[in-house]
């Protein structure tokens, strides 16, 4: 199908496009690695890390986790660490349970939780998560904050309109258009295309992980038949390779592991 190798053609691209921007200074990121993570892992995780039974329904080991909260709401309020019920409670303030319970983190490293939310919550890696509570009576209500209601994967597809390029006699699925028109917009070019043994190494390495074996390579090099590539590319969407390979990603995220599950 020429859709499915657009498609992998715009995962090919992607790889040599510019990273984003970062959303955390140096500074603050610093900051955050030495003097706020450790805290939490050394101090917070044994109750409320990524693998115990969090205590009050509150995990600590992600900016999102903090933003949502436990049951007694939201950890923390970004730019305010007087209202934040994190700070509260290492500070033992009577209007919130102790953390720890039995004794106190040194003050210097409950002013530096303080003042890291008071610099923003600044999670390196992590982007700022809104969050609203869903009212009892909304009949949508469920156990999701917003930012998860706003996931993409959860919005109803809407048609898209492909862009007006100039070098239309490159398109050859409508994914193109889109590709074409950021370049046009940057005032680049696209490069040229490249020959097909290299193609035939790519394709196969983004979607495997692995090197074409030698016959695979001359199969696609002997195939001179309209399609080719479509065909190469479903011939590796349909291995257990292709599986495999996706498969440990999406496990890492699941925090899945062969030795506990």
């Amino acid at each position: 199908m020429q859709f499915t190798a657009s498609l992998v053609i715009l995962i090919l691209l992607a790889g040599g496009l510019p990273a984003a921007p970062p959303t955390v200074s140096r500074e603050d990121a610093a900051f955050f690695e030495t003097r706020v993570r450790p805290v939490l892992v050394r101090r917070c995780f044994d109750c409320h890390g990524p693998k115990t039974d969090n205590e009050a329904g509150l995990k600590l080991d992600s900016l999102a986790s903090l933003l949502t909260g436990g049951r007694s709401g939201p950890a923390i309020k970004p730019g305010n660490p007087d209202n934040s019920l994190l700070v509260l409670a290492i500070r033992h303030d009577p209007a919130t349970p102790d953390m720890p319970p039995k004794s106190k983190l040194p003050l210097a490293e409950v002013a530096d939780l303080a003042e890291w939310i008071r610099r923003g919550a600044p999670w390196p890696g992590q982007r700022p998560v809104r969050t609203r509570v869903m009212p009892a009576t909304d009949p949508d209500a469920f156990p999701y904050d917003q930012a998860a209601r706003d996931h993409w994967a959860f919005q109803t597809p809407q048609p898209v309109h492909p862009p007006d390029i100039n070098s239309a006699r490159q398109v050859r699925s409508p994914i193109d258009r889109f590709l074409l028109a950021r370049l046009e917009a940057a005032g680049l070019r696209p490069a040229p295309e490249t020959d097909r043994r290299t193609l035939v190494r790519r394709a196969t390495f983004d979607l495997h992980g692995l090197p074409p074996t030698p016959d695979q390579v001359n199969a696609f090099l002997d195939d001179n038949r309209p399609g080719a590539f479509s065909r190469l590319v479903d011939r590796l969407l349909a291995s257990p390779y292709y599986g495999q390979r996706y498969g440990r990603l999406w496990l890492d995220v699941v925090r899945y592991a062969d030795s506990n599950g």
